[in-house]
């Protein structure tokens, strides 16, 4: 009976053994696994630092590049609008001057006008009676002789 209480004895202190040993495994397993999972995070939060870091450098970079772009463009288009400016000020100042050399153009036609009109009144006037007309001819004539050179009570009466 003794053999076979040790018998017992030792085999389940062996199952005990075993069945330590097997919980000592998983939990040596657990801690691995939790130890990897750990170490895996540190290095992927690692990495996606690194990537975010070199992420926002490139970005960066790309961005003073379209800025100093966009600011030589903008300074080109602004040299063309103030060189546009420029020749429409000037076609603005020559349209100025035509407008006051044709307006004074004007006044001066209106003025020649005025006078036509008030010769044409008189010379209407003049020709609407016998009398004046036959006095405007002997002026007429009298102009002419002089003219041509003929003085009066010499070469003519």
């Amino acid at each position: 009976m003794e053999i076979i209480l040790f018998i017992i004895g030792g085999i389940m202190g062996i199952g005990i053994g075993w069945f330590l040993h097997a919980n000592l495994i998983k939990k040596n397993r657990a801690d691995a696994e939790q130890t990897m999972r750990d170490a895996f995070k540190s290095v992927a939060a690692d990495v996606a630092r690194d990537n975010t870091e070199t992420f926002i450098k490139l970005a960066g970079e790309q961005f003073k590049s379209l800025k100093e772009s966009s600011q030589q463009d903008l300074e080109s288009k602004k040299k063309l609008i103030d060189e546009n400016l420029s020749g429409m000020s000037q076609q603005l100042k020559d349209i100025h001057h035509q407008s006051v050399a044709l307006k004074s153009s004007i006044d001066t036609s209106q003025k020649t006008t005025a006078e036509l009109n008030k010769t044409a009144s008189h010379l209407r006037e003049v020709l609407s009676s016998s009398q004046k007309r036959g006095q405007w001819g002997e002026r007429m004539v009298e102009d002419i002789l002089r003219f041509i050179g003929l003085k009066e009570n010499i070469n003519y009466i």
